[in-house]
């Protein structure tokens, strides 16, 4: 599962791409579930990856990516690093990003929470 680490950053990079690029053409209903489940995807693989890294008792983890500049005798790579600080945090910020992602009532993507009121909408256009 650790080989998948690439893919967490991947997934909301892939959604903002798409959401920028096809913006205006899709119905918010679309555009939700794309922005919050690839929040989602991210959080739920990150939930994985963290199981599998604590459970394999590894200190840390390097995936690298690609060759970014290659010099006589030597190479700097361009990767990722997971260890248990990382994790962590790829933790709290995938879990908060996809919790808030619409506000309180992140469900509303799903049709099941109400938006605001008539008189709620009122109420902000005075402000």
């Amino acid at each position: 599962m650790q080989d998948w680490l690439f893919v967490v950053p991947l997934l909301p990079l892939t959604s903002a791409i798409i959401l920028l690029l096809l913006a205006g053409r899709l119905s918010p209903i679309v555009v939700s579930m794309v922005g919050v489940g690839s929040m989602g995807l991210a959080a739920l693989l990150t939930l994985f990856i963290g199981i599998e890294f604590f459970a394999s008792d590894a200190v840390a983890y390097q995936q690298v990516l690609f060759n970014w500049l290659p010099i006589a005798g030597a190479s700097l790579d361009a990767g990722l690093h997971l260890d248990q600080l990382s994790i962590v945090m790829m933790g709290v910020i995938t879990g908060i990003s996809f919790s808030n992602v619409n506000g309180p009532c992140w469900a509303s993507t799903l049709l099941l929470c109400p938006g605001p009121t008539l008189s709620e909408r009122r109420a902000f256009e005075k402000v």
